[in-house]
């Protein structure tokens, strides 16, 4: 049971459930699929203590995309197809490992499924980073927004970094039938940043852009680079490729 305070620190929110532990429980359909939450495979050692849960469970939300599917929405407010996701939550140098766990655009929130209409959500200053199927997250602060944000770490390094933003948008539908789109749909939006003067800019990720980036004989040895190679800056992959080599110029 070691490793419970920690744990409770990660999901303690100043939210406050309007029914107990117990009726959560029952109508969520199920307790959190979490692992590693008493130090072992089980959780066993908390069964029955509904005020450690209550503290654990952090907060419970409505599955959104039941809801927007009823109003007739097409797409999803998360970012990941499915909820059958690995992810790890890193708490100083301690690993809590989830057994589904998604993103909520909208929210800029962790979650996992609880049940078949109820999210549990992972409250973001309670951990360093989380990762989800190997690709890396954290929360950084947007000056320019005044918002902080999670961001895919696509890259980061001594000398150059590029993170990755997602955000949603509605695209309300249409009633003219020349427009094609009677159906409201959400779509998944995306930004890249890099790092300047210790600050999140924004960054398009184009190969004239890594002339701000590097100096002349460095951008010679990139644009080589990027033919033998056949690198795109439409994949993330090969972003990471190009952005490893320029660190290392």
């Amino acid at each position: 049971m070691k490793y419970l305070p920690n744990f409770i620190a990660l999901f303690f929110t100043i939210a406050l459930f309007s029914q107990s532990w117990t009726e959560s429980i029952a109508i969520s359909g199920g307790i959190p699929p979490v692992n590693n939450l008493n130090g072992t495979n089980s959780l066993q050692g908390l069964v029955g203590n509904e005020y450690e849960w209550s503290k654990i469970s952090g907060m419970l939300a409505q599955f959104d995309d039941i809801d927007l599917e009823k109003r007739n929405i097409k797409g999803s407010i998360y970012l990941f197809e499915t909820w059958d996701n690995k992810g790890e939550i890193f708490v100083g140098q301690k690993k809590y490992v989830i057994n589904n766990i998604n993103f909520h655009l909208e929210k800029e929130a962790f979650m996992s499924q609880i049940g078949k209409d109820s999210t549990l959500i992972y409250e973001k200053n309670k951990f360093n980073k989380v990762l989800v199927n190997g690709r890396i997250f954290k929360y950084l602060d947007v000056p320019n927004d005044n918002i902080t944000k999670a961001h895919e770490i696509i890259y980061e390094g001594k000398n150059l970094s590029l993170f990755k933003s997602f955000s949603a948008t509605f695209i309300e539908r249409s009633k003219n039938p020349m427009v094609n789109r009677p159906e409201t749909v959400i779509k998944q939006k995306s930004k890249y940043y890099i790092i300047k003067n210790k600050q999140l800019v924004r960054f398009k990720p184009k190969k004239r852009n890594m002339k701000d980036l590097l100096d002349k004989d460095k951008f010679k040895d990139l644009k080589l680079y990027l033919k033998q190679y056949n690198l795109s800056f439409r994949k993330d992959e090969d972003l990471k490729i190009i952005f490893k080599y320029c660190d290392n110029l």
